[in-house]
């Protein structure tokens, strides 16, 4: 095997490892979000819920795209889309800046995930094998490091622009880098097809799991017993 197909898959793990620490970023601060744009709590669904149906509507946009565009092409510009529309919530202030920027990254990640998963299945035929799991590892892991940033931005209280910032400025420019080196295929068997599909929707299924109101109870039940914590120890040292 020559090293296109190895470079191909090195740098599309990559891309699966970008985008899973943009998204972790996203999901794991939607209490500092919603503060931040003094969001209400009736609304926050309806921006929530936009996210996963706007991806939905980009990975099939991308379906018809690429039959005119090549999947790196597509790969290689929403990404970065992806990314900047994160760095857009954290970087606004107004209700309207949020919806642009929440529209934006919905949009970019049904492309973004459409056109990752249809390099994967095509570097998949090269290898003869099944790869398409280790691409996937390669997003979990990078779901594992954002919500660890994302951590440490709360725990420090950081701005939403101070926590997305460094990773943009990091992540950005080694995906352009990368996708120097995506591989098309000629094209994708159904079986291999009907694969990556279910990958989009297994990741589809996670977005709205993340966004749900279940998780977002979570994450205010962990702030306010941060809170309680941290009240109840300036009382004992008062004492």
């Amino acid at each position: 095997m020559t090293d296109v197909p190895r470079r191909g898959r090195t740098s599309l793990a990559f891309g699966f490892f970008a985008q899973g620490v943009a998204f972790a970023l996203l999901v794991t601060r939607i209490p500092a979000i919603q503060d931040r744009y003094g969001v209400s709590d009736a609304l926050l669904p309806a921006f929530l819920a936009a996210v996963p149906i706007l991806a939905g509507v980009g990975s099939v946009a991308t379906e018809k795209l690429v039959k005119k565009v090549p999947p790196s092409r597509v790969l290689r510009w929403s990404q970065p889309v992806v990314l900047l529309a994160l760095l857009g919530v954290g970087a606004g202030d107004r209700m309207v800046e949020l919806g642009v920027a929440l529209g934006a990254f919905g949009l970019a990640v049904g492309a973004l995930d459409a056109s990752m998963n249809m390099l994967g299945v095509s570097l998949q035929r090269t290898y003869g094998r099944s790869i398409m799991l280790s691409f996937h590892a390669a997003y979990s892991l990078g779901g594992i490091v954002g919500a660890s940033l994302a951590w440490v931005g709360a725990h420090w209280d950081l701005a939403l622009v101070v926590s997305y910032l460094p990773v943009v400025v990091v992540l950005l420019p080694a995906a352009l880098v990368g996708s120097r080196w995506y591989v098309d295929g000629e094209g994708v068997p159904e079986r291999d097809d009907a694969e990556a599909k279910a990958g989009r929707v297994r990741r589809l299924e996670d977005a709205v799991a993340a966004l749900s109101g279940d998780d977002l109870r979570v994450y205010r039940g962990f702030d306010r017993l941060q809170l309680e914590r941290e009240v109840s120890a300036g009382r004992a040292g008062e004492q």
